[in-house]
């Protein structure tokens, strides 16, 4: 049974007003657990923690991986894939990515977005990125159909910085880190459709992330069931020092994966 695999940590917050919310997030402090009662998947907790996991890590990622349920409304999902669907519909789902990591997948950037949607993205940059950061302009779209899945890896320090914000579209999924050191510390986290994360420092560079495929899509016992995600993803400029000291040596100029 995964449930002797994995032991849970769970935060519950009563109650927290908008601006202290905010607040706390802009100064990056530690990131309160949000959840959510409309969801397809019926759970109250976000991350679920293996018996490797010591109280360090722990506190770390609950420091660096953040998850806002109902983070969008039902009308604003509808905005956005109204206007992402007029654009990506033209392109086929592809099954080999360049360094193997994303399974059927369409993808793009997209720079100008609509009036609504962009008050959108505005907000999600504004609650991920400190004023002192520069977002990257464009924003990465990611359609992964019901089959498709998105292996182990961790983004390339190349081509974005130590925060990655994630809007979760259409679906309800499961993503998994695993620190890159030992690959024994695993922490599984709940990401409900219309949700919102943000993964930075420690989460970002020490571990990898992937995206369960529908067959393994398991949060502790409760089976979390896939459908076609769509994810849209702010990211901030690489820091240059990062750069620099950096092992990852690819030619390949996709900013994803490493």
């Amino acid at each position: 049974m995964r449930s002797l695999l994995y032991s849970t940590l769970y935060h519950n917050i009563s109650q927290v007003t908008s601006s202290c919310f905010y607040n706390s997030c802009r100064r990056f402090k530690t990131f309160p657990l949000i959840h959510s009662h409309q969801s397809s998947t019926s759970s109250n907790q976000s991350h679920i923690f293996n018996e490797h996991c010591d109280g360090a890590v722990k506190s770390s990622i609950l420091s660096n991986m953040l998850v806002i349920n109902d983070f969008l409304s039902a009308e604003e999902e509808q905005s956005l894939l109204k206007e992402i669907n007029q654009f990506i519909k033209r392109q086929r789902y592809e099954y080999d990515h360049w360094d193997d990591a994303i399974h059927g997948f369409r993808e793009t950037e997209r720079s100008k977005w609509n009036e609504e949607n962009t008050k959108i993205i505005a907000r999600v940059q504004n609650l991920a990125f400190p004023p002192n950061v520069t977002p990257i302009q464009y924003v990465h779209v990611l359609d992964l159909e019901q089959k498709g899945y998105i292996k182990a890896h961790v983004d390339s320090v190349r081509f974005c910085g130590n925060t990655i914000a994630g809007l979760s579209l259409l679906s309800d999924s499961v993503m998994k880190l695993v620190d890159e050191k030992t690959k024994t510390q695993e922490i599984l986290v709940l990401l409900k459709q219309r949700s919102l994360y943000v993964m930075k420092d420690d989460a970002r560079y020490k571990f990898t992330h992937e995206v369960l495929e529908n067959e393994k899509s398991y949060f502790g016992d409760l089976f979390v069931p896939r459908g076609r995600r769509i994810s849209v993803i702010c990211r901030n400029t690489p820091d240059p020092s990062l750069i620099d000291s950096s092992s990852d040596t690819s030619t390949n100029n996709n900013p994803y994966a490493r």
